[in-house]
């Protein structure tokens, strides 16, 4: 089992113990013995190839449409999904990533069998163990700096979106609101002054 993982530093593939791999329920096998500590994700699984983002620009774009079947025309991502994990991967292996969206993108485009955290519990609780122990996974002191950057600058971005959002509802609001206290006022001076 092969686990792909989005950071904002750049993909990640890990590879799962074999104990866990030749497991027929291998999935909650993992899950389970992550749930008496995080920390014994550091025995369980193992960082096979990393591939860091160009940009800031580049992370950001990614992060944006990470959850689309636009994924699939991010040259990161399809650097690390052919160069990497199609040579690495055995037949019948299966991959492990984040959502559905990326799952089925993945599965037409290479027919990599897919399992995605968000139609499966146990997939959740993996990702959420390796978000956690990311740096130790990884092995990168500077991913916070990168982290904080990438977020921040994808936090502004959605402030902006928010607004421009929040900004036409409110300009529908006030339409909405002059045009019922004109009928009221039309509906008074009717009845008080006919």
């Amino acid at each position: 089992m092969r686990i792909l993982s989005e950071t904002p530093a750049g993909f990640a593939i890990f590879r799962v113990h074999e104990s866990i791999q030749d497991n027929p329920q291998g999935l909650e096998t993992f899950c389970n013995q992550l749930s008496d500590d995080d920390a014994s994700i550091l025995n369980l699984i193992r960082l096979e190839f990393f591939k860091f983002f160009t940009s800031q620009e580049e992370a950001l774009k990614t992060m944006s449409i990470i959850s689309t079947p636009d994924i699939i025309s991010v040259p990161a991502f399809i650097d690390i999904i052919e160069k990497q994990l199609i040579s690495s991967l055995n037949q019948g292996e299966v991959l492990l990533v984040a959502d559905d969206t990326t799952a089925a993108a993945i599965q037409n485009r290479y027919s990599i069998s897919c399992v995605s955290s968000d139609s499966n519990f146990h997939a959740i609780e993996v990702f959420r163990a390796i978000r956690s122990r990311l740096q130790e996974l990884i092995g990168v002191s500077s991913l916070q700096t990168t982290d904080i950057a990438t977020v921040s600058t994808m936090a502004q971005t959605l402030v902006l979106m928010r607004m421009a959002e929040n900004g036409t509802d409110v300009i529908a609001q006030l339409d909405l609101d002059a045009n019922t206290s004109f009928k009221n006022l039309q509906e008074w001076y009717g009845w008080h002054l006919p």
